[in-house]
């Protein structure tokens, strides 16, 4: 493709021709000037943010922009493996995410909302760098751009709400490695401690309590054991069935989700530690 820059040969009589020249000197034949007189545009607009919105990255690739793109697509990678690696290994940074799992999870979305966004924007440009980049589009651009971000913001909303109730979950699960306690989540009465190359052994609870019942007894007709092998490096689950008869202590034999509503978590704990035999670390309010 012509270069708008540099000396340009006539088509029909072969002489160079000034960069500054719109037609030959000799025989008057006006100058072939390039397709794309910008840097950077290549096809539609409105499609480059559609495949940066599906995939960062996908969009610049489209636009022949190929190392941008890939480096686009794995800075998020790299960032999300780095940051987990760091909280798992530097402990203080383990609790205090547990502390604040809700926090973290905004933090974390936020930022990779922001950058898809950013990637959107500079796919839709065609490259930020150039002023004027985001003007000159068409109007269908333009509404695809708009259309675009509205489907991030209701996509990673959703994550957000998603995300919080699993990190909650997790923080209330991993609490007594980092020996914190997370909210919603405590340690039963004569909590075994957990030297780290035992078995880690947590008790869910999932909590069934309708508005229309205030002020009744909760039940838990969920109740799984959660196991994890750090030496093994694997995890296991047990669901008990809630209709279960158990001893429970101080109100003899029933069924083993009524424990909850009889003495709470720390009663319910007592329960399946009987049932099944063995210690429990911790429970979780699900």
């Amino acid at each position: 493709m012509p270069n708008a820059r540099l000396p340009w040969p006539c088509p029909r009589c072969a002489i160079q021709n000034l960069s500054s020249a719109k037609a030959c000197r000799r025989c008057g034949s006006p100058r072939a000037l390039p397709l794309r007189t910008r840097p950077g545009q290549v096809g539609s607009a409105g499609l480059a943010a559609v495949l940066s919105g599906l995939v960062p990255g996908l969009g610049q690739i489209y636009q022949e922009r190929w190392i941008r793109g890939i480096i686009v697509l794995l800075i998020p990678i790299l960032a999300l493996v780095l940051t987990g690696a760091f909280i798992a290994i530097a402990d203080p940074v383990t609790a205090l995410v547990i502390r604040h799992a809700r926090e973290a999870t905004l933090l974390i979305v936020g930022g990779l909302f922001l950058y898809h966004l950013a990637v959107i924007v500079d796919a839709f440009a065609g490259g930020l760098r150039r002023p004027g980049a985001l003007l000159g589009k068409r109007a269908a651009d333009y509404a695809v751009l708009a259309v675009v971000v509205v489907a991030i913001i209701t996509v990673y909303g959703n994550i957000y709400t998603q995300g919080t109730a699993w990190a909650t979950l997790a923080g209330q699960i991993f609490a007594p490695v980092a020996k914190v306690v997370a909210p919603g989540a405590a340690a039963p009465q004569g909590q075994p401690v957990w030297t780290g190359r035992e078995r880690l052994n947590v008790l869910l609870l999932g909590i069934d309590k309708r508005d229309s019942e205030d002020g009744s007894p909760e039940n838990t007709d969920t109740l799984i054991v959660l196991s994890l092998d750090p030496v093994n490096r694997t995890a296991s689950m047990l669901s008990i069935p809630r209709d279960t008869l158990a001893t429970i202590p101080g109100h003899g034999q029933d069924k083993i989700n009524a424990a909850y509503a009889y003495g709470g978590p720390d009663l319910a704990v007592q329960s399946v530690e009987r049932v099944l035999g063995i210690r429990l670390h911790s429970y979780a309010l699900v």
